[in-house]
């Protein structure tokens, strides 16, 4: 995936210093919900804009202890159903239907 930079971040509203950590974060939940979809797109401001609102969430997430799960065999973590409902309705407004379908096909 095409990185978001620094300054698209602020652009699009973001202030975590943490960025360049939460922005891994963001991705690899993006790359898990769209199955690597989100790889073959090009980033555009919807897109942009959806990762700086799952930074926002996974720093909420990580305030409220909405993380269930996590490993350092290599970054491994998992949230609660709470954060994970919250953090899919951010992709499911802001990225294609496609990108998220679960079957065949796309």
């Amino acid at each position: 995936m095409e990185h978001l930079s620094i300054e698209d971040y602020k652009l699009f509203g973001g202030s975590q210093p943490d960025f360049p950590n939460l922005l891994i974060d963001a991705e690899c939940y993006l790359e898990k919900v769209t199955f690597n979809r989100i790889n073959k797109v090009e980033l555009d401001d919807k897109i942009k804009r959806c990762i700086v609102l799952l930074i926002d969430e996974i720093v909420k997430a990580k305030s409220r202890n909405g993380i269930n799960s996590y490993s350092n065999g290599f970054e491994s973590w998992s949230y609660s159903n709470e954060e994970s409902k919250r953090m899919y309705d951010i992709c499911k407004t802001y990225l294609d239907p496609r990108l998220l379908f679960r079957g065949v096909g796309c």
